[in-house]
This record gives C-alpha cells, sequence and structure tokens, in this order.
C-alpha cells in the first residue's frame, strides 16, 4: 500500500495500488489503477487482504483495527445482497445448483418479485455459525465491503461495479424468465425504489455488458467503467 505521494505504506500490487490519504479531513483509503490492461481481478487482489489488514481503521471493529475474521458485529447479518452474476454463476455451481434451483432456494421471493434478485437475509441465508458457507464463490458486494472511509473517486468505482454486476444479474435471470422486468411492479420500500432506480441505468452500460459475457472477473477490464484511473 502507498499514499498518494509514492511513501510505501504496506505491499503494492502491480496493475492496482491501495493508498491513503486525506479527503475532507479524514483519512480513507482509495485505489489506483496502475496497469491499463487491469482488470476487475486485479482490483479484488489488492482490496480484499484489507479486510484483514490490522494498519486499517474499521470503524465497527473491538479496537478500530482488528481484523475483520472473527468480528462479531458481522455485517452478514444486515446487508441487503444482490449477488453479481459472475457470483450467482459461482455459488450455483459451488452448491451443485441451477440458476432456478438457487433463485428458488436462496433468494428473496418476495424481492424477487420486485425484480430485486435479494439473497434471504437478516441474516444471510448463508452465515453458518458467524462465518460464510460459500466464501470463496461470495458477492462483490462481500467483497468491497469494509467499514472504513473510502475516498470519493474510488467509492464511485466500487459503485459503479457493483450495481454493473447486479444489473447484469437482473439482465440474466429476465432471460430465463426468473424475473420480468417488462412487468409492473409495486410494493417498494424507498430504498427499493432508488435501487431499482439506479440498476434500470446501469442495464445499458458497457460495465453490464461485460459481466454478461464474463466468466470470471479476471474477465472484466476495469476501463469499462472508467473510473480510478
Amino acid at each position: 500500500m502507498t499514499n498518494r505521494h509514492g511513501c510505501k505504506l504496506g505491499a503494492v500490487v502491480l496493475k492496482v495500488s491501495v493508498y491513503k490519504d486525506y479527503e475532507n479531513g479524514r483519512l480513507g483509503l482509495g485505489v489506483k489503477v496502475v496497469a491499463e490492461k487491469a482488470t476487475l481481478a486485479d482490483l479484488l487482489e489488492a482490496w480484499e487482504p484489507l479486510a484483514d489488514d490490522d494498519s486499517v481503521f474499521k470503524q465497527y471493529a473491538q479496537d478500530n483495527y482488528s481484523p475483520c475474521k472473527g468480528c462479531r458485529v458481522n455485517c452478514c447479518k444486515q446487508a441487503y445482497v444482490i449477488p453479481d452474476l459472475v457470483s450467482l454463476k459461482k455459488m450455483s455451481d459451488y452448491l451443485r445448483l441451477s440458476p432456478l434451483e438457487f433463485a428458488i432456494r436462496y433468494f428473496d421471493q418476495e424481492k424477487l418479485r420486485l425484480n430485486l434478485p435479494r439473497l434471504r437475509s437478516s441474516p444471510c441465508t448463508f452465515l453458518v455459525e458467524d462465518c460464510c458457507s460459500v466464501y470463496p464463490a461470495r458477492t462483490l458486494i462481500c467483497r468491497f465491503y469494509l467499514c472504513t472511509h473510502i475516498l470519493g473517486e474510488t467509492e464511485e468505482l466500487i459503485y459503479s461495479i457493483a450495481l454493473a454486476g447486479m444489473a447484469a444479474t437482473q439482465l440474466y435471470l429476465n432471460g430465463l424468465g426468473i424475473i420480468d422486468l417488462g412487468g409492473e411492479v409495486y410494493g417498494m420500500s424507498s430504498y427499493e425504489a432508488c435501487l431499482r432506480s439506479l440498476l434500470d441505468s446501469s442495464r445499458e452500460t458497457e460495465g453490464a455488458r461485460a459481466f454478461l459475457e464474463a466468466h470470471d472477473y479476471s474477465d472484466i477490464p476495469l476501463t469499462v467503467f472508467n473510473l480510478g484511473r
């Protein structure tokens, strides 16, 4: 990890580097895409170790610097998680289920009716004894989540990627007839209406198309998101 001025703070990843800097008086984390051909897999390789980095401030950690591993606050008990398309396919394969079987077993059926393929929650359907039972195939939302301040441009990049992945999931499920994006839906909360609007605008993006064509995160170039450089 480096700061914006190149001072070494920890490990430096070849294609994507993580740095600390101040924004509006707050210390936060940011990423810099170093290589033109960097992919989403490269970003995750740089980002995911931060969860267990005890030099990173974490708002909900016991002493604010503990690793996420073993944390009893456990964000998985409350999160609103719509899987990105790569993770949806990976989780289905991991559990040896077809997408339809996965949708019936693990999606909140009421939310699915709203065209919001949210995993069953409170706690997450995959949380077993405070541990993720599908950890190798977990979603981007889970991989990116960190209870610390994230610098503005990096936060935009993460949101852009996550929304594109979720929008691709909608398109995929629509193609399978599991949801109907052309139908009218009612009964959404204000949060869900806002989320639906964001997903609607994300479905036509290059990022969503990249997710639809990808088999893995390494197939998705960061350049399609036009951020983080």
